[in-house]
């Protein structure tokens, strides 16, 4: 019940939105429920944010392992809200949460994913035996599949 309920909710939320789309006479429930979204969010966001504070602070407390990192983690918590609060929006130049954005967040993003990507595909080359022709097909279209998404493929074959 505990995740019916919310995965129930979810589903007829992105329902609604999607007929939205489709049946414009919903144009203004829709910004209703848009702008409560913000809200909720909002609310969502302090909560996690206390969460994540308290949490780390007593393993900060109790010198738990690792308690350095949980320390740098609140300083650079700190760091970015600070910044958020007292940025400049000046649209003639990039503001420091964008930098901050563009330079730290996404290719660190990148590199948690791409990391990730290799661990599936390691631990998939692992569990996958070739024994079959069926399997060997397999695994050659999802090599070929791999191999498009990355730049390396571009660079071979630009089609």
């Amino acid at each position: 019940m505990k995740r019916t309920i919310p995965l129930m909710i979810t589903f007829f939320t992105g329902l609604f939105f999607m007929v939205q789309f489709f049946v414009p006479r919903l144009d203004e429930l829709s910004n209703d429920l848009q702008a409560s979204a913000i809200v909720i969010g909002t609310f969502a966001l302090y909560l996690a944010v206390g969460n994540l504070a308290r949490v780390h602070l007593m393993r900060i407390n109790r010198k738990q392992s690792d308690w350095e990192l949980s320390a740098v983690m609140l300083t650079l918590l700190v760091f970015t809200a600070v910044i958020g609060l007292y940025d400049k929006a000046d649209t003639k130049t990039e503001t420091n949460i964008a930098f901050i954005y563009k330079y730290v967040y996404s290719p660190l993003g990148a590199t948690m994913f791409s990391t990730l990507a290799f661990y599936i595909a390691s631990a998939a080359f692992r569990a996958f035996r070739i024994k079959t022709f069926e399997a060997s097909l397999l695994m050659i279209s999802g090599f070929l599949v791999m191999l498009g998404r990355v730049p390396l493929g571009a660079a071979i074959w630009d089609q």
